[in-house]
């Protein structure tokens, strides 16, 4: 086909290296067949036989076969009505259908497609079917624009009570009404697939209900089959956000609703119409009747002034206004001086620079002179927490743990995401916790015990951290004890010095240093009765902050004097808070208060809770007596009476 249209091409691989060096890059080629991906942007112009033929002629620098979409747009297939006295049209929603247009033909009789139709629906990928939905095929691959036929002796005049109330409508002609579905409505499309409709899917309707979903598949109710003797074809234009929802929700892509969900010109529908209308009369014998063409949204026009020397110092080029006007030219742009207005089917266009890279892409971007950059360069700014994390990576793999990647989106959680990539991952995680769970459980599979870590971005309303999340999993253990371990081993060669250890309720366990900052938790979690192991999240953040808050201290003179002190007291009482006491009764205390035994159980009474900490007093002036001391103690020992009511174990 792309031989016929621009019958410069020598060979498929000669349209391959043409497409690669000044459009879309090619994956393959098969026999005549060749495989390109389109971008995005220019599924409205290029998603076609006739949108590629033309840019692969504007390359070779030759005519594109007398401008064959021109021959389409000029075809002489009288006007379209407002009304007909065969059928009806009416578009209930504006917004999701800017373009509708229809068109009647009587067809003599039913024929199957001719050999050169079938060879070329064969080779893109498309089954045939009958000459009437081959046609419609065809078109959409020539032009861009997909079509739909319908049987119109099965297209219904009347209409049903709540529908009829609703419009006062009182003609009996077949109608086609373009409408958001009803509550509850469904359709069988023409593959024999059931779908139920909510009321943001858009239909193509008659009087009794849905005849197709629009822009994604036709129904079953009014098909082409081999007793069809009238049709009705449609091209339209749909809200490409409208279909791509319609078709995502509904697991059901076709041709059509790829093309819809990328968004397509208004220009294209009576171009479909015409080349359609060309070929039923060809290959079918159709004798073309009325044609009812609603246009709520005309053709974006595109004016664009023209700057040469912008344009040779955005490309690195050395043109003459005459040279780069000539290439838009050859592009289909219109251009009276220096204005250049943009084709209707380029919805891409709209910047001067969407100039610049059309003149350059069919020039040839490998054509550009190679230049030396003519900035200065400035190396990047230190990152310290790109070098805290490094760290992380190279000292938990040391410990057994392997790096783990989950999605940034979760089932459920504190922000909502408008376009989710998949039901189940709709919302931004608040914790890494949940792809941890899900990590353990898939490798618990294969392995006794799973030990992994993961850095990355928890979302609340408050705001985003980075955070760093390491887990222990086990069919039999928890692995509280080890991981609290693990967490200490970490902070402790990143150069966080008294890390705390702070039993805060049932199975959690926070993460403290010696100035009582809050780098995190450790949590227990179950499956079912089952432990299957423990979590630590902690905030970079605070990570970072803790290591860099360093400063230098002399070798103590004189040693220090270590007391240590078993006590008794309710669960309700904090660790923190009694670290923060002891601390503060004492001034010799210098070198902090450690956590060293924990415990709880029934031989200290139920809610009780039972722990020792380490107290180091030293003075920098001279070595203290065991009688200053232990007068220390001994205060600090009446403080936590007074305060905590603790029991001295």
């Amino acid at each position: 086909l792309f031989k016929k249209l621009v019958p410069a091409i020598k060979s498929p691989e000669h349209l391959a290296e043409v497409l690669t060096m000044h459009l879309f890059e090619v994956e393959g080629i098969q026999g005549d067949t060749i495989d390109m991906k389109v971008l995005a942007n220019r599924y409205s112009d290029a998603a076609s036989h006739l949108g590629i033929a033309n840019v692969v002629s504007a390359v070779l620098g030759k005519r594109f076969q007398e401008n064959q979409r021109s021959k389409i747009k000029n075809q002489k297939l009288g006007s379209a009505k407002a009304q007909s006295e065969i059928f009806s049209v009416r578009v209930e929603d504006k917004k999701a259908c800017p373009r509708y247009s229809a068109r009647y033909f009587d067809l003599p009789k039913f024929y199957l497609s001719p050999p050169w139709l079938k060879q070329t629906l064969a080779a893109c990928g498309i089954k045939s079917v009958n000459a009437v939905v081959d046609i419609m095929n065809y078109v959409m691959l020539e032009t861009g624009e997909p079509l739909h036929a319908f049987d119109f002796g099965k297209i219904e005049s009347r209409e049903t009570k709540n529908q009829k109330a609703k419009t006062k409508n009182t003609d009996q002609k077949p109608k086609i009404i373009a409408r958001l579905a009803h509550k509850g409505e469904k359709i069988e499309t023409i593959d024999g697939n059931h779908f139920e409709l909510l009321t943001a899917d858009l239909v193509i309707a008659d009087g009794m209900g849905p005849l197709a979903i629009a822009g994604i598949k036709g129904g079953k109710r009014a098909e082409i089959t081999p007793d069809t003797k009238r049709i009705l074809i449609e091209a339209a234009t749909f809200d490409q956000t409208s279909i791509y929802k319609t078709s995502r929700r509904l697991k059901l892509q076709t041709d059509a609703s790829l093309r819809f969900s990328h968004g397509l010109s208004t220009a294209l529908v009576p171009q479909a119409i015409a080349r359609a209308t060309e070929l039923l009369k060809q290959v079918c014998g159709a004798i073309p009747g009325d044609w009812i063409d609603v246009i709520n949204e005309k053709p974006r026009k595109v004016v664009l002034k023209f700057d040469i020397e912008r344009f040779n110092r955005l490309s690195g080029l050395n043109f003459t206004q005459t040279e780069a006007l000539g290439y838009l030219k050859r592009l289909g742009f219109s251009v009276e001086g220096n204005v250049v207005t943009a084709p209707e089917e380029r919805t891409d266009i709209s910047l001067f620079e969407d100039l610049v890279e059309e003149i350059v892409a069919l020039y040839g971007v490998n054509r550009i002179p190679v230049a030396k950059p003519m900035v200065s360069l400035f190396p990047p700014e230190e990152q310290p927490l790109v070098h805290l994390k490094d760290r992380i990576r190279r000292i938990l793999p040391g410990l057994g743990f392997s790096e783990v990647m989950n999605y940034s989106f979760a089932n459920r959680g504190d922000l909502e995401i408008e376009n989710p990539i998949a039901e189940d991952k709709r919302y931004l995680r608040s914790s890494l916790a949940a792809g941890f769970i899900k990590n353990i459980e898939d490798n618990l599979r294969f392995f006794d015990a799973v030990r992994l870590f993961e850095i990355g971005h928890t979302f609340t309303n408050a705001g985003e951290k980075e955070m760093l999340g390491v887990a222990l999993g086990s069919k039999k253990d928890s692995f509280v004890l080890e991981l609290k371990g693990v967490i200490e081993t970490l902070l402790l060669r990143l150069g966080v010095k008294s890390v705390l250890m702070v039993p805060a309720g049932n199975s959690v366990i926070r993460i403290e240093t010696n100035v009582h900052e809050d780098l995190g938790v450790i949590r227990l979690f179950r499956k079912g009765n089952d432990a299957m192991g423990s979590i630590a999240e902690l905030d970079l953040e605070m990570v970072f902050r803790a290591v860099s808050e360093k400063e230098f201290t002399p070798i103590p003179k004189y040693p220090a004097v270590v007391r240590d002190i078993s006590i008794v007291v309710s669960k309700k009482v904090k660790t923190g808070d009694l670290l923060e006491v002891i601390e503060r009764t004492s001034g010799w205390l210098k070198d902090g208060v450690a956590v060293i035994d924990f415990f709880e159980g029934s031989r200290i009474g139920e809610g009780n809770q039972a722990m020792t900490f380490r107290l180091p007093f030293r003075s920098d002036e001279r070595t203290l007596t065991d009688k200053e001391v232990d007068q220390e103690f001994k205060k600090i020992t009446a403080f936590l009476r007074d305060k905590f009511s603790v029991r001295i174990r």
